[in-house]
């Protein structure tokens, strides 16, 4: 034996983590793979980086004898049965005491039965996310394990020695048993999911409604990578928008890219996982249906022929000349004094000017303050795990070790551990931290003209009015939707309610009847109220009739909840009723 570790699985990532243990852990590497031609072209790329000590297997008996004991094994293989397959081949292999850790993205719960049956024949089974891509597996990827603390005490010096490193050391961390790495690599997708959406739709909003060229959005974007919100995200932006198609002279690449969103998982399970831990997470679930929305091409197609755009303009008045002239005078002293104009606007009290500067900088409180509210719901997410299942991670160093190496590294993430480490409870929102809201005040403004503008050029912002429900819903003292909505429940369903000044209670006064006609009864059904009142009975073919007057209602209507502060969600969706009696209370 003469390899201190072994990969199995060299593809993109499994060869580039290969090339990266051999260089940077002062260690012999073995690399196997079921396609022997595929070894051999790892083997012949560790020669030309520098004849790096690699060696590569497609023999799995050959692969184990020749790891040292004990053995140190990487899985970097598809998740679900493929692992599953390995494991068997290994588990006839391996000894007691020696590690196996699986790099892909796994299904947490199927990482902690798998721990459970190789402990049963001694072997240490170890959950490991890693972030970075390619790229990252070969100059240093995120690390985020999980497992035996004696197989990470046997496998630290080696990881330590290929992570990504930040002036506060290696982007590595145990996060304690279990599949604790599995399970906050999971949430670190979802909010690149949320990251990803929030871009696209400031994107979307620079072209449509600020008429930039992809060019002059990648400077913008070159622009705001040097500020608060530089990240890696945002610098390869810039860099997709500059890039030309080879097989289309003159064309910009990213108009040549059929506009479907692909998706491995991790992001429906992160938005899964944050039902079924009761903890809000919009801006990732309107990422996720972004990308269901975006493979219906055929679909859209159709329904741009049927669903036609009815401009809602809220500024609108009697001398509509004179809001013209406004906005003209309003763009040209934004295009020359931007904060000047942007005090302009907001002592109007709604965004007359549309592109200019304005508009640029609008869109970066707007970026900046939904990234936040999206790593806020993730940090949240993984806390509401962490007191259920008894893992005990530090978010702080969570913030610390996304610095680097990882898809969602970004600046913000010195603040976020700043202010993690001030909250009085792990379970404070890092919103709630003085610095944090406070930038959130400053910003909110732009970010408020942001959505509105959205809303009112009919651009599909989901993540960007997501992330401002949610921020508003956290501000709100009482939720007059939410105890409407109770009602509603108590009514038709009997479930009773908590009285805010005495013990739970019920609408219905102990009757089983869904609608309660007796006598005392706290609340009768609706239907009864509008023949009290002489009310005319619905009729849905009236509404049909109108569903151009009603999207334009409606798009005033979200226009109006926006600028006033009132969380309402993008898609109104069941509480249309809440909703509409939350805005006119």
């Amino acid at each position: 034996p003469s390899a201190a570790i072994g990969v199995i699985g060299l593809g993109v990532m499994g060869s580039s983590l290969c090339l990266n243990l051999a260089e940077n852990a002062s260690c012999r590497v073995a690399g196997f793979d079921l396609s022997a031609e595929k070894a051999h072209e790892v083997s012949e790329r560790a020669k030309r980086e520098g004849d790096l000590p690699f060696e590569a297997y497609s023999d799995m008996e050959a692969f184990v004898r020749a790891l040292v004991t004990p053995r140190r094994v990487i899985l970097l293989v598809p998740a679900g049965k493929p692992v599953d397959s390995a494991l068997e081949v290994l588990g006839r292999l391996l000894a007691r005491g020696d590690t196996v850790i699986d790099m892909g993205n796994e299904w947490f719960q199927l990482t902690e039965t798998r721990q459970m049956r190789m402990a049963e024949m001694g072997i240490h089974y170890m959950g490991c996310g890693i972030s970075g891509g390619e790229s990252g597996a070969r100059s240093g990827p995120c690390l985020m394990m999980s497992g035996s603390p004696d197989a990470w005490a046997n496998v630290a010096p080696a990881l330590k020695a290929i992570a990504a490193r930040t002036d506060d050391g290696a982007c590595v961390s145990y996060l304690g048993p279990g599949a604790a790495g599995n399970y906050v690599k999971m949430v670190h997708n979802g909010i690149e999911y949320g990251d990803m959406q929030l871009i696209g739709e400031a994107y979307h909003l620079l072209r449509a409604v600020g008429g930039l060229s992809n060019a002059q959005i990648a400077e913008v974007f070159a622009k705001w990578a040097r500020g608060p919100l530089a990240s890696y995200l945002v610098e390869i932006t810039a860099s997709i928008l500059r890039t030309k198609d080879s097989l289309a002279p003159g064309a910009d690449l990213v108009d040549m890219i059929k506009d479907s969103c692909g998706s491995k998982g991790t992001g429906k399970w992160t938005v899964q996982e944050a039902a079924e831990q009761g903890v809000a997470a919009p801006t990732m679930s309107a990422a996720l249906d972004a990308r269901y929305l975006s493979s219906l091409i055929s679909a859209r197609q159709r329904a741009a022929d049927r669903l036609h755009f009815r401009p809602a303009v809220a500024t609108r008045r009697a001398f509509s000349p004179m809001v013209w002239l406004a906005r003209g005078a309003l763009a040209l002293v934004c295009n020359w004094m931007p904060r000047l104009g942007g005090f302009g606007a907001r002592m109007i009290g709604w965004p007359l000017v549309q592109g200019g500067s304005c508009l640029v900088n609008d869109l970066e409180d707007a970026l900046y303050s939904s990234k936040l509210c999206s790593y806020a719901q993730g940090l949240s997410l993984i806390q509401a795990a962490a007191d259920a299942k008894g893992w005990q991670i530090e978010l702080p160093e969570l913030a610390r070790i996304w610095k680097g190496g990882c898809i969602i590294r970004a600046a913000v993430l010195d603040e976020i551990r700043v202010a993690l480490g001030r909250l009085k409870s792990p379970s404070d929102s890092i919103l709630l931290d003085k610095n944090l809201s406070d930038e959130l005040q400053v910003r909110q403004a732009g970010w408020r003209r942001s959505v509105m503008r959205a809303v009112e050029a009919g651009v599909p912002a989901p993540a960007l009015s997501g992330s401002l429900a949610y921020y508003d819903a956290l501000r709100q003292p009482r939720l007059p939707g939410a105890a409407l909505v109770q009602a509603q429940r108590d009514f038709f369903g009997g479930h009773t309610y908590d009285d805010s000044t005495g013990p739970a209670r019920t609408t219905r006064s102990g009757s089983p009847s869904p609608h309660p006609h007796a006598v005392g009864s706290r609340l009768r059904p609706i239907s009864s109220h509008a023949a009290m009142r002489g009310a005319a009975p619905y009729r849905a073919n009236t509404a049909i009739r109108r569903s151009s007057t009603a999207a334009h209602a409606h798009a005033l209507s979200q226009s109006a909840a926006f600028s006033a502060g009132i969380p309402v969600p993008a898609e109104l969706g069941s509480c249309d009723i809440c909703a509409l009696y939350y805005i006119l209370t």
